[in-house]
């Protein structure tokens, strides 16, 4: 007998002769955060030997792909070694005051003695034989004790844990998220992450009209947001946009301003992502949150990107943003009160149903390209793992067409 931690997996399960590459993918995400320990996988499960204990629970509840887990023990056929992993189970349990329990089995070895039934009754049994301070109670138990009965061994295991679902991440392709400091972007770089993409970032910023503060926001996001890249590093492209920002204030239009600065932004953010080799931009875009997340300046703002661009909050209701941002614990790095350069110079009275031959008027008095090249001239990039800052270095370019 030996101790386990037993992972499931839900939509994994559904992709066929491609199962195995998801699978594969899983246990690289897990290995790298879990390098100590040996891992395998077996007929729909992925085992992982050694003591649960709080750092593995951590790294199982941020790895996509996962959709439960639960530590136990690894017994051969033998009754009495199943029975002595049961009773330690039990064991645990009653120590935290939980008196009612039941047993639920799974027999996939269809050649054991017993079937699932008759093996529950025994091994309840057995565990209230040894427990007098136990009761049965099949409806409402306070714990289950799960038996999994396989070809050439029996898994005893306790109450499961759920674990954040999605696909692994590797298991699509790159793409870059437009992360600012508020509440959304960081979201919406999960969802992504979620669906299996390899997300970096890239942020602007505009010193003197954003501090030191403000950037340390976005990077603590960023931190928080390593805990579900699979062990991946994260990269966050920082971006000086001041001299930008300032030259489209002074030149357009005010109501016009919002619309062409954020398109600037995609701009670069596009070139990054070319540049780079990312397959789409993601967005915290929210339809009808603020004035230039209306359909039509959605559009307007998107139409100077050459890629996709995924937008995942597109129809969530602000409440949810919150109760998940609260949940990955970005919420009140979130809520610090230092804007970031979105929030700089905004008009009074924006735009809000865009069209693009006005705005490119507008743009037709802003040396557009020179702006550009001199912003990509002026990128920091920094680098994250593990909730920290590894490196910090200059991102250089190439001009423009």
């Amino acid at each position: 007998m030996k101790s386990i931690i037993v992972v499931r997996y839900g939509e994994i399960g559904l992709k066929g002769r491609n199962r195995g590459k998801f699978e594969d993918q899983l246990i690289k995400n897990i290995s790298s955060q879990l390098d100590s320990y040996h891992i395998w996988k077996e007929r729909g499960r992925i085992f992982i030997d050694g003591e649960f204990n709080k750092n593995v629970e951590h790294v199982l509840k941020s790895t996509f792909g996962i959709q439960n887990f639960n530590a136990g023990k690894l017994c051969s056929l033998d009754s009495e070694e199943i029975e002595e992993a049961a009773l330690i189970i039990a064991g645990e349990k009653i120590t935290r005051g939980l008196n009612t329990f039941k047993v639920e089995t799974k027999r996939a070895n269809k050649n054991y003695p017993m079937n699932s039934l008759e093996f529950s009754a025994w091994l309840g049994g057995r565990v209230l034989r040894n427990h007098d301070s136990l009761k049965v109670d099949v409806h409402e138990p306070d714990f289950i004790i799960n038996a999994e009965i396989r070809e050439n061994h029996v898994i005893i295991t306790g109450e499961k844990k759920r674990g954040p679902g999605g696909l692994p991440v590797g298991t699509g392709s790159k793409a870059l998220l437009l992360l600012s400091g508020g509440l959304d972007s960081p979201i919406a770089g999960w969802y992504a992450m979620k669906r299996g993409l390899v997300v970096d970032a890239i942020h602007f910023r505009s010193p003197p009209f954003t501090g030191e503060k403000a950037l340390q926001k976005v990077l603590d996001l960023g931190k928080e947001l390593t805990r579900f890249t699979g062990g991946r590093t994260l990269k966050i492209y920082s971006v000086n946009f001041a001299k930008a920002q300032s030259s489209i204030h002074k030149n357009v239009l005010e109501k016009y301003s919002l619309v062409i600065q954020r398109r600037a932004m995609m701009r670069i953010a596009d070139i990054v992502r070319k540049k780079k080799g990312y397959e789409a931009l993601i967005t915290g875009e929210n339809l009808g949150q603020v004035a230039s997340q209306t359909l039509e300046n959605i559009k307007v703002i998107g139409n100077v990107s050459e890629s996709v661009v995924l937008r995942p909050l597109i129809g969530f209701d602000k409440l949810d943003i919150v109760e998940k941002a609260k949940a990955i614990d970005t919420f009140k790095i979130s809520s610090r009160p230092y804007e970031d350069c979105c929030v700089m110079f905004l008009p009074s009275n924006p735009v809000t149903k865009a069209r693009v031959d006005p705005v490119r008027n507008q743009e037709s008095n802003i040396d557009m390209g020179t702006i550009i090249n001199e912003t990509l001239d002026n990128v920091d990039l920094f680098l994250l793992k593990n909730g920290e800052i590894i490196n910090r270095e200059k991102a250089y370019h190439e001009e423009t067409d």
